[in-house]
């Protein structure tokens, strides 16, 4: 089973994991800001994809869709929001991410064994309009288990 959906804004600056920028926007705040979009949106988000129950081990891939306006070399960052340049720091930044899958119970648990990282992007867009997160959560098998569809390529 597999939910998709997307968050129409990127992560506050707060969550940039390089340190401090200045941001007004504390990193509790910006903690409590992405778990509760995720709070609002679960139910739908569950109903959607027929979730009754969270998944009890799941694959969490995120695109960040990120526009930078270019001053000459240098990319600008407006606003107060994130825009990571590599995969890494977006991982970072999406902790609360992760956290609020599993307060909104779409997700039993986010530990090792529960939670694998799947494939994480950056792709530029031509506005800041366009700016967002594409997630994508996909049930797995809990190891030793067999998949539901004998297709399945994943442990």
């Amino acid at each position: 089973m597999i939910v998709e959906f997307f968050i129409p804004e990127l992560p506050p600056q707060a969550l940039n994991p390089n340190g401090p920028h200045g941001s007004a926007f504390p990193v509790a705040e910006a903690r409590r800001w992405l778990r509760a979009i995720v709070a609002r949106n679960a139910e739908t988000w569950r109903s959607a994809g027929g979730i009754e129950e969270p998944f009890a081990r799941a694959r969490v891939e995120v695109t960040a869709f990120v526009y930078w306006r270019r001053n000459g070399r240098k990319p600008y960052h407006a606003s107060d929001r994130y825009r990571p340049f590599d995969v890494p720091n977006l991982v970072a930044a999406l902790k609360p991410l992760y956290d609020g899958l599993r307060d909104a119970r779409l997700i039993l648990d986010d530990t090792a064994a529960r939670l694998v990282l799947g494939d994480h992007a950056i792709e530029e867009v031509r506005d800041y309009a366009e700016e967002g997160l594409r997630v994508r959560v996909e049930e797995l098998p809990l190891p030793g288990e067999l998949p539901a569809n004998p297709e399945h390529e994943h442990p």
